[in-house]
């Protein structure tokens, strides 16, 4: 039986990739890099990599001599940083596992309930700044009324991601325009107002918010938001790790790259839209918002160390949130050319982790 100071629970699907040297989302060698810099060994890991009832995981190690990831019977590490995204109640036990086997496990929550992130950012005045108007949605009459106050609505489910399920509703002298997403694509219709109904039997059997539309930069007519990743470090604070742009196509309502969206450069595109002396300033404040969101977030979950929140900047450089990420891909910035964001991204957590791990030595 084998030792290493950390592991990296990660996907089938990402885990089968690395062994064939096709790496998806999830990078391994800048893990690897993190760990080998501080004198630490890391592996990886499935959640079918687990033998029931014993402190023992099958795990993969890199070995430079031979180039390849070894295959070996481990010792649960100490440390772990999860990178699974596990759904099903039955297939979350392994989190009980670790933990009962006396390992440290951070970054459980990989989706966030938007519901109760918004309400946890609202009891917080400096982030209940950046919260548009937010409720549960409850009934079609809700939907007309907001319809009337505001002239662009967006239905959001309360749990998932890359835009998926998302609704805009548009106010027009036709009636109510309504954008959503396609297997990727985007389709538009107008409905009378009577249809809203319709629209809402559709929605009610997934809870679902209904949020107020937020004038978002636009750069040649295309939407804009940005990805921030604020993660936790190896002093065991919050850093940002890196922030992008992302585009969407024009008339669309969505920049995620799953549904046609681009990722460029965040200080060159505000360069672009403010100038250099007001682009530095909007940098700063995504940064500081971030790292506010974060914080607060933390109080909700305090295992929470690696985050990709999506925010967004009105026509006048004020920042807005949209939505937090509990498994930031981290392709945005790969996609972007920012190396040396992508490359921290992957870094900071492997830090943290041995911040963890010296923490847990020392009071040992």
């Amino acid at each position: 039986m084998q030792t290493a100071d950390l592991g990296v629970l990660v996907g089938e699907l990402q885990m089968k990739a690395a062994l064939r040297g096709r790496y998806g989302f999830e990078y391994l060698p800048f893990y690897t890099e993190a760990a080998s810099r501080a004198g630490k060994t890391v592996v990886f890991f499935t959640p079918r990599s687990f033998s029931v009832g014993k402190r023992l995981v099958r795990a993969y190690h890199w070995n430079p001599s031979a180039q390849t990831y070894q295959e070996g019977i481990y010792r649960l590490p100490t440390v772990i940083h999860n990178r699974a995204l596990l759904i099903k109640q039955k297939d979350k036990q392994i989190y009980s596992h670790i933990v009962h086997n006396g390992s440290v496990l951070y970054n459980r929550t990989m989706r966030f309930d938007k519901w109760r992130v918004h309400r946890q950012l609202g009891r917080h005045l400096p982030t209940a700044g950046y919260l548009p108007q937010t409720e549960t949605l409850v009934s079609a009459k809700q939907i007309v009324k907001w319809l009337d106050r505001f002239p662009v609505i967006y239905l959001k489910p309360r749990s998932g991601s890359l835009g998926i399920g998302v609704i805009r509703l548009r106010r027009t002298p036709e009636g109510v325009k309504v954008t959503r997403t396609v297997n990727g694509r985007f389709r538009q219709n107008t409905i009378p107002h009577h249809q809203i109904q319709l629209l809402y039997k559709r929605l009610e059997k997934r809870p679902y918010l209904i949020q107020e539309g937020i004038s978002m930069l636009r750069h040649r007519r295309q939407p804009v938001d940005f990805r921030v990743s604020v993660q936790k470090s190896g002093t065991g604070m919050w850093t940002v790790s890196g922030i992008v742009a992302k585009i969407g196509k024009e008339g669309s309502h969505a920049t995620n790259l799953a549904v046609g969206g681009k990722a460029v450069a965040a200080r060159r595109l505000l360069e672009r839209v403010f100038g250099m002396q007001k682009a530095n300033v909007v940098y700063g404040r995504l940064k500081q918002s971030g790292l506010l969101i974060a914080r607060q977030l933390e109080r909700m979950d305090p295992h929470v160390a690696d985050l990709g929140l999506d925010l967004t900047v009105t026509r006048n450089g004020a920042v807005k949130f949209f939505e937090a990420n509990g498994r930031d891909l981290r392709i945005t910035f790969r996609n972007a050319r920012q190396r040396k964001m992508w490359r921290n991204t992957f870094q900071n957590p492997i830090r943290y982790g041995i911040f963890l791990l010296n923490k847990q030595n020392f009071s040992s």
